[in-house]
């Protein structure tokens, strides 16, 4: 899961939005027999999350030009972080037993691999997820996919953009 720093701690979740109580509550879920035991992957974020998480602008926020690196997001999962993850602890192989999640411009990131990389990820956790990147470009990457996931789960609230937005 993408944003790493608020999936485990309070005290490494920055700002007011607090943790996001992922050990908590897969501990639960896992005791009740409702999941099955999952490994979760936290991926940081730091002040360049914009440019990393992203594969291409948003035409909501205006600035400095910037190079974004989203796109290699697939390429970073499957060399980097599936590999590191095999030879350290006992996985379930397959897309099936392979996730990606994440929120806002995490939820970006995480449906890039989706649509990049289906044959190795199969599950999807969407939250938020800030289409407007790329001025619709997100939906039209969708387009193409001819294989899909095994199962995404979408969370998409009322209040995206603040409570003074207009739309």
């Amino acid at each position: 899961m993408f944003d790493g720093t608020w999936l485990f701690d309070r005290c490494t979740a920055p700002g007011t939005q607090g943790e996001w109580k992922v050990d908590e509550t897969l501990t639960e879920l896992i005791a009740k027999h409702e999941v099955e035991p999952i490994i979760v992957v936290g991926i940081d974020s730091n002040s360049h999350r914009n440019e990393e998480y992203a594969p291409y602008g948003n035409p909501l926020f205006f600035g400095e030009p910037k190079v974004f690196q989203g796109a290699r997001v697939p390429e970073f999962l499957t060399e980097d972080v599936l590999p590191y993850v095999a030879a350290h602890y006992r996985v379930e192989k397959g897309r099936e037993h392979t996730g990606v999640g994440g929120s806002s411009l995490g939820g970006v990131a995480a449906l890039m691999a989706l649509i990049k990389r289906p044959d190795v990820f199969g599950i999807g956790l969407l939250e938020s997820t800030s289409m407007q990147y790329g001025n619709g470009q997100l939906l039209r990457d969708v387009t193409p996919v001819v294989m899909g996931p095994v199962r995404v789960s979408i969370g998409v609230g009322t209040e995206e953009l603040g409570a003074d937005a207009r739309c």
